[in-house]
């Protein structure tokens, strides 16, 4: 133990001062080891086994439980538990897998059980029935069917299939092993190696057939035993040896020393990427089997969780350990990470930088560091020299380092003597200062957070100026073409170097209104300016608006986890990928934006938080970031990011009508179905990836209701409230916490199922039902129909009597009224036609024939209307009947008289008409009987009756004109004073209705009579 003690204390002292940089040198990946995010479920965290199965899922068994881990959530197996997570015992000796994909553990008590996935549960196994050894069983090895155990001391044989013990196999290796067997490997293809301490023997499990190596190393105890290769095996033995052999066996033994390892307490041992990995109960050995340079991790030189390791399991590209405290995990990458672990500076580092020595400083919250280029060991600068132990930022310029400290202001350090000195112009000595950037123009910038931002000359005669004495400044930058940005908390600020002032920059944001706290400011090769903002990740815009005062700043990366970080530092490596620290490790983008890596703690970082200011470009092109753990250090070329793609899966659902915890889903099911009625519905969803799980990131979407991707960032559950009934599927794809996507993803079919009374049965019913009352009630619609048409046929027949004798009656009303008013009519007509022939006797010699009057009177009944109560009479209807009536009184041939018809149409008052009417007769009989002789060529008869009005404002008359051009009126004759029948009747009539007479013979004779409307 004193030998044992001795070599781990000078592993200790090596790897302190010269293990972390000897592999950067010999050109090794570096590697690390770290607790597992997975401890934070270990209830109890001491390992005894460790399994990936075929689905991916991580099993750990420990002495108080079984857990299972997919991805995103663990599942405990206890003894205590009551429901399917029960198994028989909880101290777990092992886990294994049967060729049909069925996980079974073997507890420590000898009880065995099966993972039924139907019941989702474990089903222990009768080991009665198997074998009657009974005792502390460990699972020695599990190959297909085969499961080797170790019970009381004893190989067994179990054959998982047909669950009965393989006694032919075990016997056989009886035989060939003196004691018991310490470890089995695989090598190739069914073909084991198992080992005791004195002997080494192969199995060839299909053949059945066991066989000692006799090559074996004889004179020596063996210790372990870890597979190399298909070919090749290495035995360890306490002898500090390593014995490399083969399943050929004409291929000699090779020989290893390992000096500096003591093996008597080695308890258990793997081969990996090229060395060899021997877990002790003080710790992890590391030995490259091609510089067989050893590498130690113990609790005071590493985050490993204990000294005592319990178990190591490799499978692909993931290495895990057991320790007595819980689950670590080995990282290989490039990168260099120092803190107080392994390099004895203060964890918070703050800034970085190198002088022209090749030195690189590093300024802490508690103190200052140097690297000697030669040497390569940290060193801490004489706190003494220094007014503050808090370095803010660090800057050199030729044989200078600027020193920026929380208080007290800048002190300068010769980098060959080392000697201090405080920058007098100006005076920082109250300053806080934040920045300080070596420009043009023999000109450094201060940049403080309580007074602005000052420059100074570096050379001849000092001079210095402050701007911006009111702002608190957290970075400066000088542009390509000499412009200074600097930022405050809330603005962005700008110098020309041409002009003396800065100019505040209104920048717009896009998507927001608020104004990002900058932290970082940088330039591409494009001469667009990026700035890194609190919360919103990387924007740019294009230098040569900054002209302007107003710029609308874009964001650069198209990834919306960028675009939601922090970003503390911007490097831009010799590709233009631009490097970043983020709250949430280094983000790699590339010039157009595009996330090519995000680095995590697990890929070797410090941490994942990293600090603003703290970083740092070689001019070999290495980068150097600071966080809350150290710095990280590592060049651009030389990062090898994980592109294995990682497994994704749906692994359970949750809906409202669904016990407390999700309901796992096997995987074979790619459909389920849910009722309408469930209001929610979540499903879970796993990347199976365990390096840095809570950062694996999830994409989803369901297909027949969004088409659309939507970033679930890391939350592993998409839930989904209310969905119509109908079919769906759901699609997720996820990425590692490396970046890299696993872009088929999975999918699953989901089949909403409608409440009872929304199936295509109840809606049968329902048609039915619908259809049935729809008979019906057309059926009593119709009948109603037919009633109502009777009834309503019944009124309007009735109505229709009623008005039909009521029609009756008011045309015999009507007819009585126009009887009695054409009788009145005519009666008065007679009476005027009676008095105007009283006195005719006297003065002619035969009395006066009233039989054309009487039939007069007969043709104008013909021609009356009765209208809301008038007698009317249409008396050029009469006219035309009157002229047909006397033409043939002519005596010339009817044919050869022209009668001309012009009296208007519309209807007169009986008063008008029936004296007109005795009128037109008296003259047309006339007209007809005296105008013409016989043999004489007659021309016409006219008779005209209108409307004249005398003047706008005139009266209305009525004139009538009765002409021919016949042979006119005898000389002898004075029609106004001719006792004949026809004039005098005339003249009377006219007296009567007040008219003018108007009697011309000329070529012809033309009576006018005008009759005053008003009369």
């Amino acid at each position: 133990m004193d030998v044992l003690k001795r070599t781990f204390s000078f592993c200790l002292f090596f790897l302190l001062h010269l293990s972390f940089f000897s592999t950067a040198s010999t050109g090794e990946e570096i590697v690390s080891i770290d607790e597992s995010t997975l401890n934070k479920y270990l209830k109890q965290k001491t390992i005894t086994s460790i399994f990936s199965a075929r689905n991916s899922h991580l099993w750990v068994g420990t002495q108080q439980g079984l857990y299972e881990f997919d991805g995103a959530t663990v599942r405990v197996y206890h003894s205590n538990n009551e429901d399917e997570q029960k198994i028989p015992d909880s101290n777990i000796s092992g886990i294994g897998e049967t060729e049909d994909g069925r996980i079974y553990i073997v507890c420590h008590s000898g009880r065995v059980a099966f993972l039924d996935p139907t019941s989702d549960s474990f089903v222990e196994v009768n080991m009665r029935s198997i074998t009657s050894r009974r005792g502390a069983t460990k699972l020695l090895f599990s190959f297909g069917n085969y499961a080797f155990l170790e019970i009381s001391g004893e190989a067994v044989v179990v054959d998982l299939q047909s669950m009965k013990e393989n006694s032919s196999l075990a016997s056989k290796l009886a035989i060939h092993t003196s004691s018991k067997i310490q470890k089995i490997v695989e090598v190739s293809k069914g073909i084991l190696i198992a080992a005791t301490k004195s002997e080494v023997v192969r199995i060839d499990v299909v053949e059945e057939l066991v066989d000692t190596l006799n090559d074996a190393p004889s004179e020596s105890n063996i210790a372990s035993v870890a597979t190399i290769d298909e070919e090749s095996f290495l035995v360890l033995t306490e002898e500090s040896q390593g014995h490399i052999m083969f399943l050929d066996s004409k291929r000699r033994i090779e020989k290893i020393d390992f000096p500096d390892i003591e093996m008597q307490e080695i308890t258990d041992s793997t081969y990996h990427n090229g060395s060899v990995w021997i877990g002790t109960n003080s710790g992890l050995a590391k030995i490259s089997l091609s510089t067989m340079s050893p590498q130690f991790f113990h609790a005071k030189n590493s985050p490993i969780s204990h000294n005592y390791i319990t178990k190591l399991y490799v499978e692909d590209d993931a290495f895990w350990v057991g320790t007595y405290k819980g689950l670590d995990k080995v990282i290989y990458s490039n990168i260099n990470s120092f803190n107080s672990r392994n390099s004895g500076i203060y964890d918070d580092v703050l800034a970085i930088d190198q002088d022209i020595m090749g030195r690189t400083w590093i300024g802490t919250y508690n103190g200052l560091y140097f690297v000697d280029g030669a040497s390569r060991i940290h060193t801490q600068f004489p706190s003494e020299q220094l007014p503050d132990h808090r370095v803010m930022t660090i800057s050199s310029f030729r044989n200078k380092i600027w020193i920026g400290f929380e208080e007290y202001g800048v002190v300068l350090v010769d980098c060959k003597t080392l000697d201090t000195s405080r920058l007098l112009q100006p005076d920082t000595s109250s300053m806080s200062v934040t920045k300080i950037l070596h420009g043009g123009n023999n000109t450094t910038w201060i940049a403080t957070y309580n007074h602005g931002i000052f420059s100074t000359k570096r050379e001849g005669n000092p001079s210095t100026k402050g701007y911006l004495k009111d702002e608190s400044i957290i970075a400066v930058y000088e542009t390509s073409d000499q412009t200074i940005l600097a930022a405050s908390e809330e603005n962005i600020y700008a110098k020309q170097h041409n002009h003396d002032e800065f100019f505040k920059i209104d920048i717009k944001f896009e998507d927001t209104n608020i104004t990002p706290t900058v932290f970082s400011i940088g330039e591409d090769a494009d001469s667009n300016i990026v700035l890194g903002t609190k919360d919103f990740g990387i924007v740019t815009f294009p230098l040569r608006s900054v002209l302007a005062k107003q710029v609308e700043a874009k964001p650069f990366s198209d990834s919306s986890f960028v675009n939601r970080s922090t970003i503390y530092g911007i490097l831009q490596d010799e590709h233009r990928n631009f490097w970043a620290s983020t709250q949430d490790g280094v983000v790699t983008i590339g010039p157009k934006g595009k996330l090519i890596h995000h680095l995590g703690k697990f890929d070797g970082l410090q941490d994942d938080d990293f600090n603003f200011g703290a970083y740092y470009q070689s001019a070999t092109g290495v980068l150097y970031f600071g966080g809350v753990n150290g710095y990280s250090r590592f060049h651009p070329n030389d990062i090898s990011i994980r592109r294995k793609v990682p497994k994704i899966e749906i692994s359970g659902i949750f809906s409202s009508k669904s016990p407390t915890t999700p309901t796992r889903l096997p995987v074979s099911v790619d459909t389920i179905g849910v009722s309408k009625s469930t209001s929610s519905i979540s499903i879970y969803t796993n990347v199976v990836d365990f390096l840095y799980y809570s950062k694996n990131r999830y994409k989803h979407r369901l297909l027949g209701l969004e088409e659309t991707w939507i970033d679930n960032g890391t939350n592993n559950i998409a839930t989904y409230n209310t969905l119509p009934p109908g079919e769906y599927i759901f699609q997720v794809i996820g990425a590692n916490a490396a970046g890299v996507w696993n872009n088929d993803g999975a999918s699953l079919k989901i089949v909403v199922h409608p409440d009872w009374w929304q199936t295509r049965w109840a809606y049968a019913s329902y048609a039915t039902l619908l259809i049935l009352f729809l008979w019906m009630a057309l059926r009593w619609y119709r009948t109603y129909v037919l009633k109502e048409q009777a009834l309503e046929f019944a009124g309007e027949m009735q109505s229709q009597a009623f008005r039909v004798q009521n029609e009756l009656e008011e045309q015999q009303d009507m007819h009585d009224a126009v009887i009695q008013a054409i009788h009145q009519q005519n009666r008065a007509t007679l009476d005027l036609v009676r008095s105007c022939t009283v006195g005719l006797s006297s003065g002619y010699t035969e009395p006066h024939d009233m039989s054309g009057e009487l039939h007069c009177f007969e043709m104008l009944e013909e021609r009356y209307y009765y209208q809301s109560g008038h007698l009317l009479a249409n008396v050029h209807e009469f006219t035309e009947a009157t002229i047909s009536n006397l033409m043939p009184l002519s005596p010339v041939e009817p044919g050869e008289i022209t009668c001309i018809n012009s009296v208007f149409n519309s209807l007169l008052p009986a008063h008008y008409a029936a004296p007109l009417a005795i009128i037109i007769y008296e003259l047309l009989e006339n007209a007809f009987t005296h105008a013409f002789d016989a043999g004489e060529i007659a021309r016409y008869i006219e008779v005209r009756l209108e409307h004249q009005k005398e003047g706008p404002e005139g009266d209305l008359s009525l004139v009538l004109t009765v002409a021919d051009d016949g042979k006119g009126l005898p000389h002898s004759i004075d029609p106004y004073r001719a006792a004949t029948p026809g004039f005098a009747i005339v003249r009377r009539l006219c007296d009567h209705l007040n008219a003018e007479l108007l009697i011309q013979s000329l070529s012809g004779t033309r009576v006018t009579i005008t009759i005053p409307m008003t009369s």
